[in-house]
């Protein structure tokens, strides 16, 4: 009847029938039966719906299931029987299948070792914390064809050392933070086969070798991947009922991904918040047409990208601190350009492109309303680009007119390169102060574009252009400010 009865005792050399004997008569305590023992070579199936049926807590916390092969569930595990099973250690056990039982007690395997497990079948679970920190290091095969886990934190903080392929399904959306700060050392393709990813899934989580992230006409709820590492995913494939939930990808370490087209995301909400980019990125999101109460793109301050939002018809800030709007591009001090296409018709929030140091183009045929949005202070360090054919009603309208000689006319490219500039018409000759590329490697400078004579370049001409490496400068550029190479790759 005592709390602690057999506590680290080894019977790895015990007769089965004397020790199924011993069994019955402890199986009353209150709780920590076998905690910490050896269990018995000749025990190979582990019946908890007869022999062995778990009545308290901790009755089988830290045991080594030395010989045990297989697991025979009752229909239902619940009740005050939390961590029963927790710290176990399984150096027999290659196989396991929950989907016969109902497991609704918390925390059943915290902590332990499946060394041999390669393949684990998961069904319902409706409580917490059941392979919280868990080892699966030679787990090849999780099935979740049938799993239905309305809990949080089922896996969390477990390492799946030699995973490889996930298929993502699960029948319930209430069960969040499934794998939040799980490690997958060896996933190269996760697969999400049910219609959502649940909050903050993958939060945290890291995928050191993960190159192909799919979630296809998926809703990805808050906080899915939010912080996770996903340092070499190169391709994301989304599709056309594609959502992504507040802070979806918020500092996510999304640094191997270089090109990407978010196709079929209509609408965000803070999903890009201080997310983690490559140098020389660029992504596109050829079907957003609202940022709405949003700090979507909020202080992206690693890598260099920039954005193309070719359907984008309204930018909004999202609530911030101090009750003050924040903006949607705030300062990240990685965006290099951002491009709005045809259908932008207004942006609102006096920090929208607070501390931005780059070139923003605008494509609509007509003048874009801000609405508060142009703080001098903050944004000396941005160039608009406009249609040439609206350049005098941009720097005349009421907004527009604070930051007139931060406006240019869109100009034309000199091979794959599209350079910015400033120039006095009266003797043709012009400063280069920036440029739009994916290019790397050796850029080369025009001594003239159009009619215009290149004399100039601007000591912030190479901000942020980490993908160069050499530079050519023709003999008509008669002043150069040598800062202009500081924290740059050029090495001729």
């Amino acid at each position: 009847k005592t709390k602690t009865y057999c506590w680290k005792a080894d019977f790895s050399d015990m007769a089965l029938a004397s020790f199924e004997e011993l069994y019955k008569h402890m199986s009353s305590a209150e709780y920590s039966v076998f905690r910490g023992s050896t269990l018995p070579n000749e025990l190979k199936i582990l019946d908890l719906s007869n022999d062995y049926k778990i009545n308290n807590p901790y009755q089988f916390a830290e045991c080594t299931m030395s010989g045990v092969t297989g697991i025979k569930w009752p229909a239902n595990l619940s009740g005050d029987i939390e961590k029963s099973l927790s710290n176990t250690k399984w150096p027999a056990l290659t196989r396991m299948d929950t989907t016969e039982v109902e497991i609704s007690c918390s925390n059943l395997f915290e902590k332990a070792n499946f060394s041999a497990l390669t393949d684990l079948k998961i069904g319902t679970i409706k409580e917490q914390y059941v392979f919280f920190n868990c080892v699966f290091s030679s787990l090849e095969n999780l099935n979740m064809d049938e799993a239905n886990i309305s809990s949080q934190s089922c896996f969390q903080g477990a390492n799946f050392n030699k995973l490889t392929h996930l298929t993502f399904n699960n029948k319930s959306q209430n069960g969040g933070y499934i794998f939040y700060y799980a490690n997958f050392y060896e996933l190269t393709e996760l697969n999400i086969k049910s219609d959502f990813v649940p909050k903050s899934t993958f939060e945290h989580a890291t995928f050191e070798k993960l190159l192909k992230l799919d979630i296809a006409n998926k809703e990805v709820m808050s906080n899915a991947f939010k912080s996770a590492e996903l340092p070499v995913v190169n391709e994301i494939v989304t599709g056309e009922t594609t959502t992504l939930g507040d802070n979806a990808f918020t500092e996510a370490s999304l640094t191997g991904l270089s090109n990407a087209s978010w196709s079929g995301v209509k609408s965000i909400s803070n999903a890009f918040y201080s997310v983690k980019v490559s140098n020389d990125a660029n992504w596109d999101f050829p079907d957003l047409e609202i940022i709405d109460n949003s700090l979507a793109f909020a202080k992206i301050k690693t890598g260099s990208i920039k954005f193309s939002f070719p359907k984008l018809k309204k930018c909004v800030p999202g609530q911030y601190v101090y009750n003050r709007d924040g903006g949607v591009f705030e300062d990240s001090t990685s965006i290099t350009s951002i491009t709005f296409g045809q259908e932008m018709t207004e942006i609102y929030g006096n920090a929208t492109f607070k501390n931005l140091s780059c070139t923003i183009k605008f494509g609509a045929p007509s003048v874009v309303k801000i609405d508060n949005a142009l703080d001098l202070t903050t944004i000396k360090n941005v160039r608009f680009l406009v249609p040439a054919n609206l350049l005098k009603a941009y720097k005349e309208a009421d907004e527009w007119s604070k930051v007139k000689d931060q406006i240019f006319a869109d100009n034309m490219a000199t091979d794959d390169w599209t350079f910015i500039y400033v120039g006095n018409k009266s003797d043709n000759n012009i400063q280069l102060l920036d440029y739009l590329s994916t290019a790397s490697g050796n850029l080369t400078i025009p001594s003239t574009i159009g009619k215009l004579k290149v004399v100039d370049i601007n000591p912030n001409f190479l901000t942020n252009k980490l993908g160069v490496t050499s530079i050519s400068i023709p003999t008509s550029v008669t002043r150069l400010d040598l800062s202009m190479f500081d924290g740059t790759n050029i090495s001729s």
